[in-house]
């Protein structure tokens, strides 16, 4: 059947067009197909193609379903939902990603897992603006060199190949001064210190200098002092609080700080800090001491075995 111009057919029932070869057809512009329902089966292989872009809509539900495997390529993809959204699989799961990978939730986030979790990166942050909680049976933390807890208001070191006796001192001082030092009974074998405010505001450092300030710590040892830490810092304020010091072992009879230059003051908050002198001890003891105040403080009990 050919037509010079257009072709109307009219059907008040059914129409079957059935061929024992092929069927083809050639539509130099659009094709349209209006229907109350329609269906499309092939025995073989069904091939989709268009020169340019292909779009599928649905008022209701879109179903796919394939018994064997799935693929889609293509140079970008993204996907919206604008309700909620779930995904099932019923074996394993694999994602991998060339570049960066980002995964954001306006809400609340919850992953559930049956057996172990892996995290493995060059570095690996977590973060979160109020508290942060693990719980589990055993919490096991391994650092190759240092592992370090701290906060405005405690700090928590764990270092070292062996057990560590650390012996407390309170820092004696006005609370603020521009170089002061401190002399006291010969602790032995000392090879780091730790500095710790009992205040959340202090143990600062200040500096009014735009060029820069040096700040410096000097030990005594063997009637000479010997300068284990100095740093250089720019205009403003900055606190020492949880500074952590590793040295030579020494025997220490003395602890001088100061700055270069000198700020007037260059230290504020002193009177309120306690220095943790760290050395090693044989393995399998434990031992805290403190030059004048050793406080435990709980709620309930204090147990000691």
């Amino acid at each position: 059947m050919s037509a010079g111009d257009s072709v109307h057919v009219g059907v008040v029932s059914d129409v079957d067009i059935s061929s024992g070869g092929k069927l083809v057809g050639r539509v130099a512009e659009s094709v349209e197909v209006v229907s109350g329902s329609a269906s499309l089966e092939s025995g073989s292989s069904i091939d989709v193609v268009s020169g340019e872009d292909v779009t599928v809509s649905a008022g209701g539900d879109l179903t796919g379903y394939t018994a064997g495997a799935a693929s889609l390529s293509a140079s970008s993809a993204s996907g919206e939902v604008v309700g909620d959204a779930s995904g099932l699989i019923g074996g394993a799961g694999s994602l991998s990603v060339g570049g960066d990978v980002q995964l954001g939730s306006g809400g609340s986030g919850s992953a559930t897992f049956g057996d172990g979790v892996s995290v493995s990166g060059g570095s690996v942050v977590v973060e979160r603006a109020s508290g942060l909680v693990g719980v589990g049976r055993s919490v096991e933390v391994t650092g190759t060199e240092s592992v370090r807890v701290g906060s405005m208001g405690s700090v928590v070191e764990l270092s070292g190949s062996g057990d560590v006796e650390y012996v407390s001192y309170v820092w004696r001082s006005s609370s603020s001064f521009d170089e002061y030092e401190n002399l006291f009974e010969t602790i032995s074998g000392v090879s780091e210190v730790v500095v710790r405010s009992v205040s959340a505001d202090g143990a600062r450092v200040l500096s009014s200098s735009g060029g820069g300030t040096v700040v410096h710590m000097d030990l005594s040892s063997s009637s000479s002092w010997e300068r284990v830490w100095s740093s250089t810092v720019g205009h403003g304020s900055y606190s020492l609080d949880g500074l952590h010091v590793r040295f030579d072992m020494m025997d220490v009879s003395g602890m001088r700080l100061g700055a270069s230059p000198r700020s007037s003051p260059s230290f504020d908050g002193w009177s309120t800090v306690m220095l943790h002198f760290g050395r090693s001890v044989d393995s399998g003891s434990v031992s805290v001491s403190a030059s004048s105040v050793l406080e435990a403080v709980s709620g309930e009990s204090v147990s000691v075995s």
